[in-house]
C-alpha cells in the first residue's frame, strides 16, 4: 500500500513537472 501511494504521488509530481516545463516552453515561443 504504502509504494502505491509513493508512486502515486511521483507520478503525480512528474506530471506537474511536465506541465511546468510545457508552459515555460509556451511562454519561449510567445516571447
Amino acid at each position: 500500500m504504502i509504494v502505491c501511494c509513493v508512486h502515486h504521488l511521483s507520478l503525480k509530481k512528474l506530471y506537474r513537472l511536465g506541465w511546468v516545463l510545457g508552459e515555460i516552453q509556451a511562454l519561449g515561443r510567445r516571447g
